[in-house]
């Protein structure tokens, strides 16, 4: 009987060392499997994080490239009415100058006095003419000039 029960004992020493050795074998491949799932994992989240910030990367730069590309349209179109302005400014100012010369020619004729070709009457009225047509003209297109910032 003591001779069975070392026999058992030993069958079952055996049989635990079997199932521990097994179950070692199989922590250590399970782990293996593990480590290498979270490698290819941390890989696939890698990339992924990279394409991400590419995406994001590209994003921002279109959306960057569009409000410059439109704060430059809005620039180019207050250069372009700033131009069209100074134009206009330009031919308010010839016209105002050719109304005031005209205004200084017939003043110039009516202090020389009455010639052949017209009467005082006639100068006169001419005179009140041209200054009116010169004083309608300036108030109805003012040029206000900013002050010299010296």
């Amino acid at each position: 009987m003591v001779w069975e029960a070392l026999q058992n004992l030993g069958i079952v020493a055996t049989g635990t060392t079997i199932a521990g050795l097994i179950a070692r074998y199989g922590i250590q491949r399970f782990s293996g499997l593990v480590e290498q799932g979270i490698e290819r994992s941390s890989e696939a989240v890698e990339q992924g994080i990279e394409r991400s910030a590419e995406v994001v990367e590209e994003g921002i730069d279109q959306f960057f490239e569009t409000k410059i590309a439109h704060h430059q349209a809005e620039v180019d179109a207050h250069r372009l009415m700033a131009s069209g302005l100074h134009e206009e400014r330009a031919s308010i100012l010839i016209e105002l100058y050719q109304r005031f010369v005209q205004f200084d020619r017939d003043m110039r004729a009516l202090q020389m006095g009455a010639s052949s070709d017209s009467s005082t009457e006639q100068l006169l009225q001419q005179v009140t003419e041209s200054e009116n047509d010169f004083s309608t003209y300036y108030e109805e297109h003012k040029i206000y000039f900013p002050p010299d910032s010296d």
